[in-house]
């Protein structure tokens, strides 16, 4: 008996570290999106506001609202956000869980072909 209820708990412990680590669909808009769904965003950071200590507003190009628990800037960077969705005063935002932020390349095309093969 003991076996099996060992056996019954790993399984039980697989299943919720499966559920766990999911990943979020990637979206475009936040109008069909329910309230504490897993999505993944992306674009350029145009607006950067704090609203209180330690947390920033972030608005992306494409209209998302990004609230993010950090201290950096992202402003003028292109990035990609891993949230949860949220709803305040009405409007949809996205909680950020983990932020991605992709490095500015140099517009020199020679640079960039030159950077390519080394």
């Amino acid at each position: 008996m003991r076996r099996l209820s060992f056996v019954i708990a790993i399984v039980g412990l697989f299943v919720l570290s499966l559920f766990l680590n999911f990943e979020g669909k990637e979206v475009e808009s936040l109008d069909n999106l329910r309230i504490n769904e897993k999505v993944i965003v992306g674009g350029n950071v145009v607006e950067e506001r704090n609203i209180y200590f330690g947390t920033k507003l972030f608005i992306l190009d494409n209209g998302i609202e990004i609230v993010c628990e950090c201290s950096e800037s992202f402003l003028d960077r292109e990035v990609r956000i891993e949230g949860l969705a949220e709803e305040y005063e009405g409007r949809k935002q996205i909680r950020a869980l983990k932020v991605y932020f992709l490095p500015q390349l140099k517009k020199n095309k020679i640079y960039n072909l030159a950077y390519s093969f080394f």
